[in-house]
């Protein structure tokens, strides 16, 4: 019986160009972003008023503020926007229970309705696609959106 000479495989690397990665993923970010907001529907709000919007529905009522911090833009910003939602019905303000000078801000049905069918429209691209990936790249997926919600909530 002949001897079949067979080579040990490369050991894989241990190293991360943690640049470039980062590079890599601040453009795919960015591609996705922009895909989104092109494939998307026209809902006739800008971006910062769809994500007060949408963080309103996801996190509840809360103050300008709050906003300002979660969104990293000034109060003004937000008071500018959050009032031209407001002149659409999307957001309502009501005085604040324990402290009178601050009001706390409220999605209404209006607001909640946009952003189910904002988010439906947006996400609907992303589904049909992530549908055509197999099941071991659909966990690294996973896994991967697990460490960038760990990363930006530090």
């Amino acid at each position: 019986m002949d001897s079949v000479n067979v080579s040990p495989a490369p050991a894989p690397s241990t190293t991360v160009d943690v640049p470039g990665l980062a590079h890599d993923l601040r453009l795919l970010m960015g591609r996705m972003v922009r895909h989104q907001r092109a494939s998307g529907p026209d809902i006739g709000i800008t971006p910062l008023q769809y994500s007060l919007l949408a963080r309103l529905e996801r996190e509840g009522p809360t103050t300008t503020g709050v906003l300002a911090l979660a969104e990293r833009v000034s109060a003004q910003a937000v008071g500018q926007n959050v009032a031209t939602l407001e002149e659409l019905r999307l957001v309502r303000r009501t005085g604040h229970v324990d402290d009178g000078r601050k009001v706390v801000l409220y999605i209404t049905s209006s607001g909640l309705d946009l952003v189910h069918h904002a988010r439906g429209s947006r996400e609907s691209w992303l589904a049909a696609g992530l549908g055509t990936i197999d099941i071991e790249d659909l966990q690294t997926l996973a896994g991967a959106v697990t460490i960038l919600n760990r990363l930006l909530d530090r």
